[in-house]
């Protein structure tokens, strides 16, 4: 198993953070979030799932693909509206979600951390 799919997951998730930052046309002060699930999600990805497609220096690029374009298009598919930021709304209504979305964040993040640890402790398969 090589590691060069760590760097190369931190260069898809800078890309891919830019690329959003220019459909959403926001700056990208607020995007660190948004980035640590695109890399680790995409490292997750190029962990677990086996490599098929062309391979160039040493990297399977259609799973890496795969996983960040997905995850890109969840992310830009959640992502609020223009007209929505700009609404304002009660502070005490806000907070409630505002707690959960979080909990729920820091709840991904763990998971997957503990799946890129469990990618590398996997048994090795087999093949007769």
């Amino acid at each position: 198993m090589n590691y060069y799919f760590m760097p190369v997951a931190l260069i898809v998730a800078v890309l891919l953070i830019f690329i959003l930052s220019l459909v959403l046309k926001r700056p990208l002060k607020g995007f660190g979030y948004i980035f640590l699930i695109l890399f680790l999600g995409t490292w997750v990805g190029q962990v677990w799932i086996a490599p098929f497609g062309p391979v160039a220096m040493g990297i399977a690029w259609v799973p890496l693909g795969f996983i960040s374009l997905m995850l890109f298009f969840l992310i830009l598919a959640l992502s609020p509206n223009a007209s929505l930021r700009k609404k304002k709304e009660d502070e005490d209504e806000a907070e409630a979600p505002l707690i959960v979305a979080g909990f729920f964040f820091w709840l991904l993040i763990f998971l997957l951390i503990l799946a890129i640890g469990a990618g590398f402790f996997k048994q090795p398969e087999i093949i007769a």
